[in-house]
């Protein structure tokens, strides 16, 4: 499990100002080069996303590339090594191709989750390394933690941290309940405010609220509310007309007639406040879908 300490651009500190909104844009499960990846959303949601000033959230299966047990094959096979030279060209270049659609992002990432789809190069990096140096990008791995620092300016002993728990997911979960009752197992396990989990395609959230004591002369209680959520797919399952050497030919979601999911990515708005008691600092927290 990597942990990541969050630098604001246009800053001078780590500390995002007491008066700003942090807003999060988990990105995942593009599954470029699948025929149902959708290049045109994608681009969309990023442009959007710059505008609302978001930061971004890898969540893992960028590319559509070899599953874990396409890649166990693909070692055991005992390849050649000009073959093990033109799947690894393969890779880059739908690397390189994904890495110029999310280039106007570079610098915005919190940081980036390895998927169960990637490519592991002859050099010990993957695939999904190759695309956190394009867009200049934290690697977590297969589980991450990014601590997200408020501190108001007036009074500088006054912070509080948003801290970000990710992982890409595992399983299955043929309807939203799933996925929610992972991430509700997780938050039993690690302590955070936002909790993201991708690998589903499933694009649901909840809110829900933790209940702490106050530790004053007068004790309170205080409300934190946390995240949930399910950061959605930008690969179309259903395809009218796919096919696969000219003969018709779905997805494996098609063919294993899976729930088709709702494209696109949620937006996690996070804000500091006092608490209406202790005047002690908490987080506000909306999520939108």
């Amino acid at each position: 499990m990597e942990i990541v300490e969050f630098a604001p651009q246009k800053t001078a500190t780590r500390y995002l100002p007491w008066d700003s909104t942090l807003k999060i844009m988990p990105i995942g499960d593009l599954h470029i080069g699948a025929d149902g990846f959708k290049a045109d959303l994608l681009g969309r949601y990023i442009e959007q996303g710059l505008k609302d000033n978001c930061y971004f959230f890898g969540m893992g299966d960028f590319l559509d590339f070899t599953s874990s047990s396409n890649r166990e094959r693909l070692i055991n096979a005992n390849l050649y090594d000009s073959a093990r030279t033109v799947i690894d060209e393969a890779a880059d270049r739908l690397v390189n191709t994904l890495a110029a659609i999310l280039k106007p992002s570079a610098g915005r990432w919190l940081g980036m989750l390895e998927g169960n789809h990637m490519w592991c190069f002859d050099d010990g990096t993957t695939s999904d390394m190759a695309l956190c140096r394009a867009l200049k990008a934290p690697f977590l791995g297969s589980c991450g933690l990014v601590q997200c620092r408020f501190r108001d300016a007036t009074s500088p002993r006054r912070t509080i941290t948003c801290d970000v728990w990710g992982a890409h997911g595992y399983g299955g979960g043929a309807t939203p309940a799933g996925i929610l009752n992972k991430l509700h197992r997780a938050m039993e396990s690690f302590e955070a405010d936002v909790y993201l989990m991708g690998h589903l395609h499933r694009l649901v959230a909840e809110k829900v609220s933790r209940l702490y004591c106050s530790h004053s002369p007068n004790p309170k209680i205080i409300e934190r509310p946390k995240v949930l959520c399910g950061t959605g797919s930008f690969m179309a399952g259903y395809q009218q007309g796919s096919k696969y050497a000219g003969r018709p030919h779905g997805s494996y979601v098609e063919r294993k007639i899976l729930p088709p999911s709702a494209l696109g990515s949620p937006v996690i708005a996070v804000w500091p406040k006092r608490a209406k008691h202790e005047g002690l600092p908490v987080l506000e927290m909306t999520v939108t879908q």
